[in-house]
């Protein structure tokens, strides 16, 4: 989950979304935005580990299978979507 909340795409986010806001309340809706990320996310990941031990060990490992399939699925569409972009790809 780190580098989806902090990597290269959030800050490029983060920085072109500042670079577009024209006034202190664009700005300001910026930084609630991202104080409730961090907010949702903070709970989000603590939960997760209080709700984890309560699961088996075959639960987990079912877990972690379905979430590195939605991963690449993910990762899968990013790709199309820039092969799309750059005209490489017809849709």
């Amino acid at each position: 989950a780190v580098p989806m909340l902090s990597g290269p795409g959030a800050i490029s986010t983060v920085v072109l979304f500042q670079s577009r806001a024209s006034g202190w309340e664009q700005q300001g809706a910026l930084l609630v935005a991202i104080a409730l990320v961090m907010w949702a996310s903070f709970w989000i990941l603590a939960l997760s580990a209080r709700g984890a031990r309560w699961l088996s060990p075959i639960a987990l490992r079912v877990t972690e299978r379905v979430m590195g399939l939605l991963l690449a699925s993910v990762a899968m569409q990013f790709l199309i979507n820039a092969l799309r972009d750059l005209k490489l790809v017809h849709s």
